[in-house]
């Protein structure tokens, strides 16, 4: 029991740090005249269409592979008491891959398409980009957390 809360524990403190560091990347202006820093920012990096499309084309994906129920079971194995089986371990792992690729196909998509109809704002079609990172910087520890359990399952 207590790995798995130090497993949640961990991975909160991460979230909450990962959130602090992007709140930071999107609000501080460093310029000749000093540092500035201005909330308003934000919103410069919030696109509803864009996350929609991003995480609609990862669901997509679990869906068509029939993943979903192995992406939920990956939180849930995680954080309860649950035994699971080494198969279900590896099917867990293969829906976080699955949840990975398919946010960055959404997000290379999207970047591509708005590239091409900008041409000039560049800038903006990197957005879509910006949300496939966070997608996989939040998978990832989850991930990682997943395949130790893994190896552990296999060597006993």
């Amino acid at each position: 029991m207590k790995k798995l809360k130090n497993n949640l524990i961990l991975y909160l403190i991460y979230c909450i740090v990962l959130f602090a560091l992007l709140t930071v990347a999107m609000t501080v202006e460093i310029s000749t005249d000093g540092i500035r820093i201005d909330f308003a920012n934000i919103f410069n990096f919030i696109d509803y269409y864009t996350i929609l499309f991003v995480l609609a084309i990862c669901f997509l994906v679990l869906i068509c592979t029939k993943s979903l129920k192995s992406l939920k079971n990956a939180f849930v194995f995680l954080w309860t008491k649950q035994h699971y089986s080494l198969q279900q371990c590896k099917a867990s792992i293969l829906s976080i891959k699955f949840t990975m690729i398919g946010a960055l196909m959404g997000g290379c998509i999207l970047t591509i398409s708005q590239a091409i109809n900008m041409r000039f704002y560049i800038t903006l079609s990197l957005l879509p980009m910006l949300y496939v990172v966070i997608i996989c910087a939040l998978m990832l520890p989850i991930h990682i957390l997943l395949k130790r359990e893994c190896y552990h399952l296999e060597t006993e």
